[in-house]
């Protein structure tokens, strides 16, 4: 039976390989914020973003390389449930071949099934045990749960070849490893035409059971298995696919990697996808191996290629290691308690990237064809070695990878504008569209395969490097000044926060309009939307009205409607002062807000408003230990011309205040009503706008002095704090007043 328990000899290589795991998995970069979701910017840490390197996609580089040709017999079939199925299928065809009547194949094929039942059940008790992370010694009551002798038995009627293997089995899930192989053995020693349903299954499992302590003998085991499949014997559970992985697993234990990396890549090409998962950690461990087998790797063509695919795609990044000799740091450690030599300042340990070294050893090799070079170039860039990215540039001169990668080099030395030129021709060669493109029939490139994943998230967002080139054209159109085309550019890129800051704050009102109604007629694109707030903003309401959706315009209509009622001077002050209020409020409240709030705003929230995003020019104007991407005088200017208040942030609030000043003017002094109001709308931007708070906190002192807010506030010196009730909070003594409820400061 293939249910296979492991014996105590066996659990140890699972605890040994856990921890390999763990070991490896610790050093890799860990991401906070939770996993969620962030926007995608050019234009934050002075355009630092722009110099990001591309990343492959490990499995897409296999299959690019043509190296997962195989025997046409090797068909994985080794699904749930296969194992039950072709037993009783084979065994009744067995039976058939040997001329049993119908009856006594029924009969021999229901007992050798509850039999089996008894194995099975006895696979989910070690199973369970395994798993809950059980420890066993000698001396330890939690023994291993192996089957009890004679639960289990061979029944009647069996032909050879399945009797042997079931009593193997039997015995290996007693323990009695010696036993089984001896069964599986004489299984093998049969004449070929007596063991043509089980061969393949007794080679295997000789194969798992010397796989830990005597690899070489497992090795052969495993080959046997894909011989005897070859040959015409039944293979219906996929077994020679499943032996290649268990023998590369073996190679990997001898730090055999271009074996080991050649029998995955054919158990890939065979169709197991698990082989996949097996090549990137073969490939980590022989990255990690650089320092003693990086030369015969990189002489290797098919060891070569999978490596280099995996530091394309992330291992580029992996933990520094130690480069030492076992020998020589000893002796200098001895050499200098001698006082013979002086103690390295630096330490003892010799710490060097694997990818550098790999890269070295890569170069060493004199590899030359295009593709090997575009792929080193982009290692070298990714790892940092600037240089050695320049030399494999050069050795593939007409790459757009390495048209590229020049183009970010050039950034780093400050070329703007051959940059731009370079990304310009490149966003030609590779323009968007509604689907992948590709300019190479059958087989992409490597640069349309590339994506960008930003190393902050925990979750990975890939953006396609034909999207990425033109949103960073667009950046640098809009260093170069050339505002509508940086629009476009990053808009069309999907860099959407990028885009509004440009249409919102850069552009003129005009600029913006004549390029929305040339290249986005159609209503619910978000350009539209962002242009009816700038209008509404210049007060410019009619304008507005054909850039808005139907239920925005009807928001739009009810405010004008609102605003128009409350500045009728025929009508009570009274009563237009509470439209003036009420309007105010219904805007903080969230119900004018979508009028008032550029798609920027920091009230933009993600995250379940967990988070709160700013991309108002503070965010493009903030310092940054490098500046990538200049800041000319002209976008300043522009961006200054735009501002409305000092603070444009949550600037909803600061339109509903100054309703709320209008209606304050027409209200009378020392009222609660009054004091409520200006107290209200300054608690508002207290902590926005201290200087534009400080008009209201002026006028609750001097209109509403005799009231109880306006008396506290002349008190405090500022805005008191209230409770849900309305009640003042005392202050608290050398502390400043609390943020207001939620309720009462929305």
């Amino acid at each position: 039976m293939l249910l296979a328990k492991q014996q105590i000899l066996r659990l140890a290589g699972v605890l040994q390989a856990v921890l390999v795991v763990l070991f490896w998995i610790a050093p890799c970069r860990s991401h906070g914020c939770g996993g969620s979701y962030f926007p995608n910017t050019l234009l934050s840490d002075g355009g630092v973003p722009l110099l990001t390197a591309p990343e492959a996609t490990f499995a897409i580089e296999i299959s690019m390389m043509n190296l997962l040709a195989t025997n046409r017999w090797l068909v994985v079939s080794n699904e749930f449930g296969t194992e039950t199925v072709a037993d009783a299928a084979e065994l009744r065809l067995a039976l058939k071949q040997l001329g049993r009547n119908l009856a006594e194949i029924d009969q021999i094929v229901q007992q050798h099934e509850a039999e089996r039942a008894v194995l099975q059940a006895h696979a989910g008790r070690w199973d369970a045990w395994v798993h809950s992370g059980s420890a066993w010694s000698p001396r330890s009551t939690n023994a291993p749960p192996f089957l009890p002798a004679g639960a289990a038995h061979v029944a009647e009627g069996l032909p050879g070849e399945f009797a042997d293997y079931f009593r193997g089995a039997i015995a290996w899930h007693c323990g009695q490893t010696n036993a089984a192989r001896a069964a599986w053995e004489a299984l093998l020693n049969r004449p070929a035409s007596e063991r043509q349903f089980r061969s393949t299954w007794a080679a295997f499992m000789l194969g798992k059971a010397s796989w830990e302590t005597e690899p070489k003998r497992a090795v052969r085991y495993f080959a046997q298995v894909r011989s005897l499949a070859s040959a015409g014997f039944a293979d219906s559970l996929g077994l020679a696919v499943s032996s290649l992985g268990w023998e590369a697993r073996i190679e990997l234990r001898r730090k055999n990697f271009p074996r080991a990396i050649n029998l995955y890549l054919e158990q890939a090409g065979a169709g197991d996808g698990s082989a996949l998962d097996s090549l990137r950690f073969a490939a980590e461990l022989a990255l990690h191996d650089a320092p003693r087998s990086a030369k015969a790797l990189a002489a290797n063509l098919r060891a070569r290629n999978v490596i280099t695919a995996y530091v394309i795609s992330g291992g580029w990044n992996t933990p520094v290691v130690d480069t030492d000799s076992p020998v020589f740091e000893p002796v200098l450690k001895f050499l200098s308690t001698q006082k013979r030599i002086p103690a390295p300042t630096g330490g003892w340990h010799k710490m060097e990237s694997p990818a550098l070294l790999w890269l070295q050893a890569v170069e060493a090799a004199k590899v030359r064809d295009v593709e090997s070079a575009e792929k080193v170039a982009l290692a070298a860039y990714q790892s940092g070695n600037l240089d050695m990215a320049r030399r494999w540039i050069d050795c593939a001169p007409d790459s757009p990878t390495a048209q590229w990668l020049k183009a970010k080099l050039l950034l780093r030395d400050g070329q703007v504008e051959k940059a731009a030129a370079l990304l310009s021709k490149l966003a030609r060669q590779f323009p968007l569209g509604d689907g992948p493109q590709t300019n190479t029939p059958g087989k992409p490139t490597l640069q349309e395969r590339l994506s960008l994943s930003p190393a902050w998230l925990s979750r990975p967002l890939e953006i396609l490097s034909t999207t990425q080139v033109l949103g960073e054209l667009g950046a640098l159109r809009l260093a170069r000044r050339e505002y509508v085309e940086a629009l476009d550019a990053l808009w069309r890129s999907g860099y959407t926060e990028d885009a509004f800051y440009v249409a919102d704050r850069v552009l003129t009102v005009d600029e913006l309009r004549k390029y929305v109604d040339q290249t986005w007629p159609q209503n619910g694109n978000g350009l539209r939307q962002l242009l009816a707030e700038r209008l509404v903003r210049m007060k410019r309401f009619s304008d507005a009205k054909q850039y808005l959706g139907d239920a925005d315009r009807q928001l739009l209509d009810q405010y004008l409607a609102a605003t128009s009622a409350a500045h009728d001077a025929s009508q009570p002050a009274a009563q237009r002062a509470q439209l003036l209020w009420q309007t105010a409020q219904h805007i903080v409240g969230r119900g004018y807000s979508v009028l008032f709030t550029p798609p920027e705003d920091t009230d933009w929230r993600i995250a379940g408003g967990l988070f709160i995003y700013n991309n108002t020019p503070p965010y493009r104007l903030q310092p940054a230990p490098r500046r990538i991407l200049p800041f000319s005088a002209d976008e300043q200017q522009r961006v200054a011309s735009t501002a409305i208040y000092p603070d444009r942030t949550w600037y909803y609030r600061f339109a509903a205040t100054d309703l709320a000043w209008e209606a304050a003017q027409l209200m009378p002094d020392n009222t609660d009503e009054t004091a409520h109001v200006l107290w209200q709308a300054g608690t508002w931007i207290k902590y926005l706008d201290p200087k534009a708070a400080d008009r209201f906190y002026k006028a609750l002192v001097r209109r509403c002095g005799q009231t109880t807010l306006g008396a506290e506030a002349d008190r405090r010196r500022w805005f008191p704090s209230l409770d849900e009730k309305g009640n003042i909070i005392p202050a608290r003594k050398n502390t400043a007043d609390q943020p207001q409820d939620q309720a009462q400061n929305p």
